[in-house]
Parts: C-alpha cells; sequence; structure tokens
C-alpha cells in the first residue's frame, strides 16, 4: 500500500491484534496533537509530514512496545520541526512521555552537526539508554522509515545516512537482541551504499530461489507433518538470508554465491524451549547430520 494512504486507523488496527492493553484515547489525541502541529508541512517525497511519525509508532506497535512509547512516536518530531514545546507536550500528555520525545530530540541533534568518532556516537546513545531504553528503541524505528525513504535526498546524503546506519544504528540494534530490525537497517542502507552489488544479489538470489523453490517447499511440509504428528505446535517458515550478510560474506571470504550454504534456511519457532530439543532430535531422524 502506498505511504499516502497510510492512516492512523492501519495503527490502531495494528495495536489491536496483540494481546497488549493500549489507551488507544491517549494514542488518537497524540496522533490529533502530532497531525495539527505538522500540518502543511512536507517530506523530501512531498508527502505529509503526519505519515513519518504514524510509520515509526506502527514499527514500535509491532515490536509490542507500550502506549507511552507510541504516543511518544507520534509526537517524537513536534518539538524539533513545529511551534509546541516540551511543556506543550509534558501539559497534554504527561511527563513520561514528553521526556521519551525530549530524549529523542536531543539525540538527533547530538548528530546533525558534526561528523564525530564512532566512539563518541556510541557513548552518547548508551547515555540515553541509561535515561530510558524506549526514546534508543524509537530512535532505531525512526531510523528504519528515514532509510526506507532516501530515494528522495540527494546522492551524498543517501551515502552518509547510509553508512551511518551500517556503522551506528544496526549495530546498537543487534546489541539490543533486535535482530530483524537491525537487518531490515542493513539491508536498507546496503541498498544505497552500494546499489550495483545490491541490484547483482537480488537478480541472483531470485534465481537460485527458483531453483530451490520446490525442495525447500517440500522439506517445510515434511517437517510440519511430522511435528504435527508429534502434537509439537511451531511455526515453520522458509527464510532467505539477508542482502548485506550476503555481500559481507562474498567479500569476506572472497566467494561466489554458489559457495554460500546457508542462503536458504527453515527456521522453526515455538513457544516452548524444551520442545526445541525434541524437534533438533525429529530434525536428526529425518535427515543425514553433514559432519562439521
Amino acid at each position: 500500500m502506498p505511504d499516502d494512504n497510510f492512516t492512523i486507523d492501519m495503527l490502531i488496527q495494528k495495536i489491536l491484534t496483540t494481546d497488549k492493553q493500549y489507551d488507544l484515547s491517549k494514542i488518537i489525541t497524540a496522533y490529533e496533537f502530532a497531525a495539527k502541529a505538522h500540518e502543511g508541512q512536507t517530506r523530501s517525497s512531498g508527502q505529509p509530514y503526519i505519515i513519518h511519525p504514524l510509520h515509526v509508532a506502527y514499527t514500535l506497535a509491532k515490536l509490542g512496545l507500550d502506549t507511552q512509547t507510541i504516543c511518544a512516536a507520534l509526537l517524537h518530531d513536534v518539538v524539533e520541526d513545529t511551534d509546541a514545546c516540551y511543556g506543550d507536550i509534558e501539559k497534554k500528555f504527561g511527563t513520561e512521555i514528553a521526556q521519551i520525545v525530549e530524549g529523542v530530540t536531543k539525540i538527533t541533534e547530538l548528530f546533525k552537526s558534526v561528523e564525530e568518532k564512532q566512539a563518541e556516537n556510541y557513548n552518547k546513545m548508551f547515555g540515553a539508554m541509561e535515561k530510558d531504553i524506549r526514546i534508543i528503541i524509537l530512535k532505531l524505528a525512526d531510523r528504519l522509515h528515514n532509510i526506507n525513504t532516501l530515494e528522495h535526498l540527494k546522492r551524498d546524503r543517501q551515502i552518509a545516512i547510509s553508512k551511518e546506519t551500517i556503522e551506528l544504528y544496526a549495530p546498537i540494534a543487534y546489541k539490543l537482541g533486535m535482530y530483524e530490525l537491525k537487518t531490515q537497517l542493513e539491508d536498507g542502507a546496503f541498498k544505497y551504499l552500494y546499489p550495483d552489488d545490491y541490484k547483482n544479489i537480488i537478480i541472483e538470489l531470485e534465481e537460485k530461489k527458483k531453483q530451490k523453490q520446490e525442495l525447500l517447499e517440500k522439506t517445510k511440509e515434511k517437517i510440519k507433518q511430522e511435528l504435527k504428528r508429534q502434537r509439537i505446535t511451531a511455526i515453520v517458515k522458509i527464510e532467505t538470508k539477508h542482502l548485506y550478510n550476503i555481500y559481507k560474506k562474498i567479500n569476506e571470504k572472497k566467494i561466489g554465491m554458489d559457495e554460500i550454504k546457508d542462503l536458504f534456511a527453515i527456521k522453526i519457532i515455538t513457544k516452548q524451549k524444551q520442545e526445541c530439543f525434541m524437534i533438533l532430535g525429529i530434525i536428526n531422524t529425518l535427515y543425514n547430520l553433514i559432519p562439521g
């Protein structure tokens, strides 16, 4: 669905699919406040500015963040880019939300003006984490939407933002155990840092996926049937190695894609930790182990 059609209703629908308790009235009020504050403002793409905080809030809802963080996501650019101030947010939404918004604004300001040493950047990020980890998670979600809308910026800005994303933001997502977010940030940045390599890997990967698809599907179904027979509830899905990881492996090991053995994987997810060992036993029964 095009970004222009992204609405508060889509965010609410996402929230309603979770099993967490949210204050929907507060979230809608935060959206209305942000929409009014950003009225008339547009992004580089020409889209209404409010689309961006909606996307950030949606990402955080998917990650299971709380009402305060989602409200702060909707409001995160209000202090920096509109006439509203910290006091306005604190008065209407409380100190907790205002402090998250202020924390994100301060991080944004820290990296705006100068290119600094990586260690200093990390120190500033970790300093923000000590105050409230939600500030950093919100900033990561903010960067994710920005990296996915880089096509509207000049080439030098694309390169600078992509480099910063891979060197600073993606490693922090990894340190926080947010692997999916880390890979999304890396793949988004990779597209602009090395566009030719990005396109070549996508083309070659699609070709290999066509070759392996039938085998992967058969294997997936075989495993699902055996788990069902053993009365184990699990999600079984086919995953493709992330693009930037493929690029790194090709360059670090000086090999071709034909030599990468884990381009595709079958992932099995279960709720019970002890079931992992049972599933491992089932896989060892169904398939021969390759030494090493």
